[in-house]
């Protein structure tokens, strides 16, 4: 009980510190750096800024499409509930309460220590059938790691002058990474064998986990790349946030003293990649 009163005076004094630097009053920001706040629709707002907590989960999963900068267009307002992208959302909502009802339950069983003679605690000095503990801590805190962290991002108490922001999900990160973890530890220390596709499930899940992580380290080497210079991180850009993109590389162009001619063809070059890619994308 001291820590969590320890934790929570240490985190309102954080905001209030934050709060007198800002002199009491919300921030500015421009509509094009988070659109959804900018909109009129009660229906918009709601529905897009539920979708971004599962964009930024997919992003964790899948960091494929990444961009400098996610403003303006780059992601469109969800404005009605036909929207497909709906259904991402409610399955990562379901998802999420499904985890988080699992892990709690399993916490609490653990709480509730039985010995082998059906009582409460340790009587007669028998040994207790859960006295070892289990995994559900460690997935309580990866599951805090990965949501509380982020909720300052969500807009759910003030706006926020972006859209998705890959630096929020710094912290986040150790969670999904303790998670996959927990699973892969699970897998291995099974005791029953099952074959999958002909192998046991240690073979399997030494597949798959080799797969993982050669997939992310071979994502992270060709991102590195897009970060060599201003040009290049910019470019890399052009086909998540095309005006964005187009508009910062013309300025570092420019920077580059660079002919007016000799930025325009640049600009084409760069364009058509971006034409082809969205052609080959369908």
């Amino acid at each position: 009980m001291e820590a969590i009163l320890l934790l929570t005076a240490t985190v309102l004094s954080l905001v209030a510190v934050r709060m007198m630097l800002m002199g009491f009053s919300a921030p500015d920001f421009s509509p094009s750096d988070n659109p959804a706040s900018d909109s009129d629709s009660v229906l918009t707002r709601s529905l897009t800024f539920a979708f971004l907590p599962a964009l930024n989960f997919y992003l964790l999963l899948c960091p494929v499409r990444l961009s400098f900068d996610w403003s303006m267009s780059a992601v469109p307002l969800v404005d009605t509930w036909s929207d497909t992208r709906n259904l991402m959302t409610s399955s990562f909502y379901g998802s999420l309460i499904l985890m988080t009802w699992r892990v709690l339950r399993g916490v609490n069983r653990r709480g509730a220590v039985v010995t082998s003679n059906g009582h409460c605690g340790d009587a007669g000095g028998l040994k207790s059938k859960h006295s070892r503990p289990g995994s559900s801590h460690v997935l309580l805190l990866a599951l805090a790691l990965l949501v509380i962290p982020f909720i300052p991002a969500t807009n759910l108490f003030f706006y926020v002058g972006f859209v998705v922001a890959e630096r929020v999900l710094y912290i986040p990160s150790a969670g999904y990474c303790l998670l996959v973890s927990v699973a892969v530890t699970h897998c291995f220390s099974r005791r029953r064998r099952h074959c999958v596709l002909g192998f046991s499930r240690r073979a399997s899940c030494c597949v798959m986990s080799v797969l993982l992580m050669t997939s992310l380290a071979v994502r992270t080497f060709v991102r590195n790349g897009d970060w060599l210079n201003e040009e290049a991180l910019y470019r890399s850009g052009i086909s998540v946030n095309p005006a964005k993109g187009l508009s910062v590389c013309l300025s570092v162009c420019q920077s580059l003293c660079l002919s007016c001619s000799q930025c325009i063809i640049r600009i084409i070059i760069i364009s058509s990649h971006i034409i082809l890619y969205w052609w080959c994308s369908g």
